[in-house]
């Protein structure tokens, strides 16, 4: 990770990560990680001897089957995610993440690379409009979505 450049706009990565969380034996609901910082990236890593306790994204429909040694990297605070009951063994994780007010950001990280807002005109026939702001899918009224990570340092 030390060797890899991005480019001039791109932030330096961390060469660790500053905040982790340990849990053990945890079922986790459906959630997105809400203190998470938006531009980074989280990483779980189970660790036992188990069965079930998969990794959950209902909006992907994706299910995860990780084992102790593995390592999965998402975007907690843009994904909705949680982990199924535990069928045999103990399942423990290790979470390696980075707090919104880690890091503090100037401006938002994807507008550097929006030409309406450089004023670049890639093709005179293109009408250049301004970027639209994302918005996340909508849940229905009866899911709730909470902020479920406990952190320890």
């Amino acid at each position: 990770m030390k060797n890899l450049n991005l480019g001039p706009n791109v932030p330096k990565s961390f060469s660790t990560f500053p905040t982790v969380a340990i849990n053990y034996n945890t079922i986790s609901q459906f959630h997105r990680d809400l203190k998470d910082h938006r531009n980074t990236l989280c990483v779980v890593c189970p660790l036992g001897i188990f069965e079930g306790g998969e990794l959950t994204f209902p909006e992907l429909k994706l299910v995860i089957h990780a084992k102790q040694g593995h390592g999965i990297a998402f975007r907690s605070n843009l994904l909705i995610h949680g982990n199924l009951p535990i069928i045999m063994g103990s399942r423990h994780s290790v979470v390696f993440y980075v707090h919104s007010t880690v890091i503090k950001q100037n401006r938002r990280f994807g507008s550097l690379f929006a030409d309406c807002e450089l004023d670049i005109n890639r093709n005179d026939d293109y009408v250049c409009e301004p970027p639209q702001k994302y918005v996340p899918p909508t849940l229905g009224p009866s899911t709730k979505l909470k902020n479920h990570r406990r952190t320890y340092i």
